[in-house]
This record gives C-alpha cells, sequence and structure tokens, in this order.
C-alpha cells in the first residue's frame, strides 16, 4: 500500500460541481485547478473541455499545464486523434488541427475518429442517410453504405448493414472490401488480432479471428469474459 501511496498518478476528482485533475505524492495536490464544468481524457497532450462560463459554444482544449490551446469556441468537441479532432458547430461537424484552425469544414451530421487515416462520416439526416469514410481532405473514400462504422484497428472496421428486417455486422478493410461477411448481430473492433461478435445464430458472444473463424466460440450470454481474455 505505502509503494501505490507513493506512485505519481492522475486522478480524476470531482471537486465544488468543477472538473480537474489532482497528483497523488503523499497528498493529494491540484495540477489543474477545478475551473471547468467538465473535463474529458487527455490524448494526443491536450483534454476536451467543457468551460464553466455561460455561453453555448464553450467547449475548449487545454494542455497538461491547465492551459487553454483552443479557447472554447465550439458546441461539442471530441479528442484528438492522428492530429485532428471532430467538433461541431450549428449541428455539423468538421475537423480541427492542433492550432484550432479548421482543416476539413463543417458538413457532417456525423463524424468520429480519424484511425489509419480515415474516419466515419454521414452527410445528410441521420434517420435517412448512411455512412461511409472520409479521408483527410473531407472526401468520402468509402460511399456511404452502412448503418453503423466503426474506427479502422488493424486494418479492418467492423460495419451494419440492412439485411432484410434485420441488421447483420461484418468487417471490411481500407478500399471498402468486404474482409468478413455481415452475419453477426454485433461485432467490436479488432484488438490483438481477435473481435467480439454477437453470433445471429446461437445469440451468444464468441472471439473471432481475421479470417473470420471462431477462436473463442458463440457459448457465453456476455461479452464480459471475453473482454478479460
Amino acid at each position: 500500500m505505502n509503494l501505490l501511496r507513493n506512485l505519481t498518478v492522475l486522478i480524476f476528482l470531482i471537486c465544488f460541481s468543477k472538473f480537474s485533475f489532482c497528483q497523488n505524492s503523499g497528498i493529494y495536490d491540484f495540477i489543474i485547478n477545478p475551473n471547468f464544468e467538465r473535463i474529458y481524457n487527455f490524448r494526443e497532450g491536450v483534454a476536451v473541455v467543457r468551460s464553466s462560463d455561460q455561453g453555448i459554444r464553450n467547449y475548449g482544449y487545454i494542455d497538461k499545464s491547465g492551459r487553454y490551446v483552443i479557447k472554447p469556441q465550439f458546441d461539442d468537441a471530441f479528442e484528438f486523434s492522428e492530429g485532428l479532432a471532430s467538433v461541431r458547430l450549428f449541428d455539423l461537424a468538421g475537423f480541427i488541427d492542433r492550432q484550432g484552425n479548421f482543416v476539413i469544414s463543417t458538413q457532417y451530421n456525423y463524424a468520429g475518429n480519424f484511425s489509419e487515416g480515415l474516419a466515419p462520416a454521414r452527410i445528410g439526416h441521420p434517420e435517412k442517410d448512411l455512412i461511409g469514410y472520409i479521408d483527410k481532405f473531407g472526401k468520402f473514400k468509402i460511399p456511404q453504405q452502412f448503418i453503423y462504422a466503426s474506427e479502422f484497428s488493424e486494418g479492418l472496421a467492423s460495419v451494419c448493414v440492412k439485411s432484410g428486417e434485420s441488421i447483420k455486422c461484418g468487417f471490411i478493410d481500407n478500399q471498402g472490401k468486404i474482409a468478413i461477411d455481415a452475419k453477426f448481430e454485433y461485432a467490436s473492433p479488432f484488438k490483438d488480432g481477435l473481435a467480439t461478435v454477437l453470433s445471429a445464430d446461437t445469440k451468444k458472444w464468441g472471439s473471432i479471428n481475421k479470417k473470420g473463424k471462431y477462436v473463442i466460440k458463440p457459448n457465453f450470454n456476455n461479452a464480459f469474459f471475453l473482454a478479460r481474455t
């Protein structure tokens, strides 16, 4: 226990209804003062924060000293990934760089994180139009055709399509080609060569490899065990 107490760790706190970070080195000291209504995890050296100031556009970014590197100016903002971050203005999303400059204009009603050079995105109505993948110029490299689309991981992305009266999920490569047929009720992104899936036949969980073959048969009622393997 003494060893753990002496470790320097970042701990997420809610203090006086404001968010902050503190450091444990025997006693807890604030390293970022509790000045924010909301604060998210650090990624690529910065964290999204929601300012406690009144106003609509109160999302910005701070560094690990708590200093604003991009001042609050967005209706919503998301973590940086591959040097870009999705932000929203007037109900549309675009992408900014680390200086807060728009590199892809606000034009999407949905835009996820970039991963392996692509980001899931949608132009149009959220209930009528489908999701595709854009490159870092904002151009659709993979056309809008999916009901759900994850970020790419280990060269593949989990996608879901309408199949008759149901929705089935599978995997595509970064060219949009089908790598694993859409035959699962759910499919998580790959991690360490495995993906957790929900079998459409057994209605139970298992894990597959990148050939779509079961490594752990779908015999589990929930995915908790698989997440720990």
